[in-house]
């Protein structure tokens, strides 16, 4: 807002100082006419050198108020020029800020994201080595029933490789 308002007020000098030169040539214009001829341009009546020489220090008076108040203007048109950039590069860096809060927003919403995926992953790595800890304790509890059983396997084992034998001395026996 500040800034279209430095522009409305850049416009505004502008057609200001272009107005103050115009009569400011108008009024160089008259001095020049009055000097140069004998009738009055604004009456057309013959003048004499009296009258010429106060129309033309009142013109010569309006150009040096339109001096100074064109040096006014353009003393307020660039301190208004200095605050219109001032403002540009200020909205520059705001637009920059903006981008650089919208990258931020979006690595945060990425982050919240990737935390809540870590806090999945982590309930599913919880429950995993819970399931471990449950099968480890099955694991165990059926060692334990087996455990019997395993001597009864390797009393079968020695018993079954003894039986081999005597079924081999006894076809040897019934072969003599």
């Amino acid at each position: 807002r500040e800034l279209e308002e430095t522009e409305s007020k850049i416009r505004r000098l502008r057609d200001n100082i272009q107005a103050l030169r115009t009569l400011k040539t108008q009024a160089e214009k008259n001095i020049y006419d009055l000097k140069s001829f004998d009738i009055c341009p604004t009456c057309k009546q013959k003048v004499t050198k009296d009258h010429i020489h106060s129309l033309s220090l009142k013109d010569e008076k309006n150009i040096k108020d339109c001096d100074h108040q064109l040096s006014n203007l353009e003393i307020d048109l660039k301190s208004v020029s200095d605050l219109q950039a001032s403002l540009k590069e200020n909205v520059e860096k705001l637009k920059e800020m903006m981008k650089e809060a919208e990258i931020i927003k979006i690595q945060q919403d990425n982050l919240a994201n990737k935390e809540e995926e870590l806090r999945t992953q982590k309930k599913t790595f919880n429950e995993a080595d819970k399931e471990v800890l449950q099968l480890k304790e099955k694991k165990s509890a059926l060692e334990n029933k087996i455990a019997p059983y395993a001597k009864l396997s390797k009393e079968y084992e020695v018993l079954r490789k003894e039986s081999d034998i005597l079924q081999e001395e006894e076809e040897k026996l019934a072969i003599e």
